[in-house]
């Protein structure tokens, strides 16, 4: 059998047509059910990619996607077409996290992972797709446990939550733990589904929801409970300047704001307040570049351990070849539920779409 892969990701596809290619549930177990080859379905919010164990031709295997998928058919021109050792080398890439659009980033081998096992419980795998992916995963934790790609927040959401946990506690303030960092309460302010502003407040007692602005209880609410809060995150999309010097004239326990807006929701004044540490954009960027060139160096150790597991894939192959697998247009015989014990059973029976 030989692989093949049809792949759209973020790195040569638009949002749109990512968006126009990506199969819902429903026709991910149609088209894993009903394709006549064995098939992996692979989709992430960053890409679509169909794995193909078949000896059809790759016109062939084309056209019986755009009939079962005809999404496929007038973005087919966006998409790449991989094939032998290029398969190999783009699964392992994505497990390992180097095709993630955030470096590293380990939700993707979980999705690399679920994907395999829905093909498994629909019987869509023969022994090269089996091996193809029981190597990613392996290939995947490897990179993760051996080099340091996944270190370091490259977010500035998870900088600024890094930077709180290792900020020191006021000594006058009666305080829960929150890492290393100790805040009595911790207020997060950002936009709703609707667009308006909510805030979560987590406080010693309990966590609960409000919603301010155009679409929920005025801002006065935030300030008026402002005076219990030890850290505020204030991270929203309108124009709204959030908090300003007068604000936080009469305070007299320390605050820490961080401010993740684009522009500024607090204003600059606020650092000349002592009981008040800010930190904006400006100031979480160092950190920020800090960890990306950390990741990049990482990722250089990552490559090497993906060229290594290609190496070893196409050799492996080339010598199941030469051993006489079988060779079909349907499934691998070898592999029927009822004999193919090499596989390992998934923890459930339900698919992960």
């Amino acid at each position: 059998m030989n692989l093949f892969c049809l792949t759209a990701d973020h790195a040569h596809v638009t949002l749109a047509v990512r968006e126009q290619i990506a199969p819902s549930s429903a026709q991910t177990v149609k088209l894993l059910t009903y394709f006549s080859t064995p098939l992996v379905i692979l989709t992430t919010c960053n890409r679509t990619e169909f794995y193909i164990s078949s000896t059809q031709t790759p016109a062939v295997l084309l056209e019986e996607l755009v009939a079962k998928f005809p999404a496929l058919e007038s973005q087919l021109g966006h998409c790449r077409w991989l094939a032998g050792s290029e398969v190999a080398t783009q699964l392992y890439r994505v497990a390992a996290g180097l095709e993630s659009q955030i470096l590293g980033e380990g939700q993707v081998l979980a999705q690399v992972k679920r994907a395999y096992q829905n093909s498994q419980l629909l019987d869509r795998l023969d022994s090269d797709l089996h091996r193809l992916f029981q190597t990613a995963l392996r290939v995947g934790k490897a990179v993760r446990t051996e080099t340091g790609i996944s270190r370091g927040n490259v977010s500035l959401a998870g900088v600024a939550v890094e930077t709180a946990w290792k900020i020191p506690p006021a000594a006058a303030t009666q305080r829960v733990p929150f890492g290393a960092g100790i805040f009595s309460n911790i207020a997060i302010v950002g936009t709703g589904e609707t667009g308006g502003l909510i805030g979560k407040f987590l406080t010693k007692k309990k966590a609960s929801f409000r919603n301010f602005g155009k679409f929920g209880a005025p801002l006065t609410d935030f300030y008026e409970s402002l005076e219990q809060f030890d850290l505020v995150f204030i991270a929203t999309r309108p124009r709204l300047r959030i908090l300003r010097k007068t604000d936080l004239l009469k305070r007299e326990r320390p605050l820490t704001v961080f401010d993740l807006g684009l522009p500024r929701h607090v204003a600059p004044s606020v650092r000349t307040l002592s009981t008040v540490r800010l930190f904006d954009l400006s100031d979480l960027t160092d950190s920020l570049s800090v960890n990306l060139a950390k990741r990049k160096q990482a990722a250089l150790e990552a490559e090497q351990i993906v060229a290594q597991a290609v190496v070893r894939h196409s050799h492996t192959s080339r010598h199941s070849r030469a051993g006489g697998n079988p060779v079909g247009t349907g499934r691998d015989l070898s592999l029927r539920r009822d004999r193919r014990s090499a596989i390992p059973t998934p923890r459930n029976d339900k698919l992960s779409l």
